[in-house]
């Protein structure tokens, strides 16, 4: 899985990057002060979807009011820190 970071969350102390997953968006955020990192999904809706088919994570966060929701088990996704 291939996480991309929005120009405007490059190079910040946490950082907040986005995969697509069949089951929805999935944010990875990198908190560099404590080397953390946490994982959550948003559920495919019509206009997320549009945002990555048009936009993506490439230019730009997702819109606002997406609702993202935790990953209690990353590895579930394939996902490797946890």
């Amino acid at each position: 899985m291939e996480f991309i970071t929005p120009p405007r969350n490059q190079g910040q102390i946490v950082e907040t990057s986005y995969a697509a997953h069949p089951d929805g968006l999935i944010e990875k955020t990198y908190d560099r002060s404590d080397r953390s990192f946490r994982y959550r999904i948003a559920k495919w809706t019509k206009s997320l979807d549009s945002w990555f088919e048009e936009y993506g994570p490439q230019t730009s966060p997702p819109p606002s009011k997406t609702r993202f929701s935790a990953i209690p088990k990353p590895w579930r996704f394939g996902l490797g820190e946890y």
